[in-house]
């Protein structure tokens, strides 16, 4: 995943500095790995903008989707969202996930992202790097799935996050598990949720 995530960041650098993901979507429809890639973005209204990247292997056929809505916060006011988490949230409860300062600079190193909002203090965590890891736990679930049903979670697979609120360097977020979505709440409010499904 780091290859296309890397192609995205390396698009129109600095143009959407400041910029956070609104959702994002990443499609995978084969294990093999992308060698070229082809990136576009595209203005939406103001405040708003839209970057799909694809990833294709040697006989050129899609092998990796990813799709970013980028949300300028200067022009985004009052926006109504779904973000109380409440006891009887569905859902079981899994682990705490943390962002640690060593491993946003390692993800920042290796995919070339240089938004200003993931430096310093209190660092904004990217989207992206969340995606990346809640990818990474979900294949760890399906690969133990596979044991009981080895065709419950085969590709291709769609992932679809949205977020609600940055999460901060350090901080850590309770992910609460269902059949096919993750989210990601703290402090009362959910922050992200993915939503997992076949393609």
């Amino acid at each position: 995943m780091m290859q296309i995530i890397h192609a995205a960041c390396a698009h129109d650098r600095h143009t959407f500095d400041g910029w956070v993901i609104g959702k994002a979507f990443y499609g995978r429809y084969d294990d093999s790995e992308p060698v070229s890639f082809e990136t576009r973005t595209q203005r939406m209204r103001q405040g708003y903008a839209r970057l799909s990247s694809k990833g294709y292997d040697k006989e050129r056929n899609l092998v990796q989707d990813l799709v970013l809505v980028l949300v300028d916060p200067s022009c985004v006011n009052g926006v109504t969202r779904r973000d109380t988490y409440t006891d009887v949230f569905p859902g079981r409860p899994m682990h705490g996930l943390t962002f640690p300062s060593e491993g946003l600079k390692r993800f920042l190193r290796d995919s070339g992202d240089t938004n200003p909002i993931h430096h310093g203090k209190q660092a904004v965590v990217p989207g992206l790097w969340i995606l990346e890891r809640l990818e990474g736990i979900w294949q760890c679930e399906a690969a133990q799935a596979a044991d009981t049903d080895p065709d419950d979670r085969g590709l291709p697979l769609g992932f679809h996050i949205r977020f609600f609120h940055p999460v901060r360097t350090g901080q850590t977020v309770q992910l609460v598990c269902t059949e096919d979505a993750i989210t990601g709440v703290c402090g009362g409010l959910i922050y992200f949720h993915l939503q997992v499904n076949k393609l």
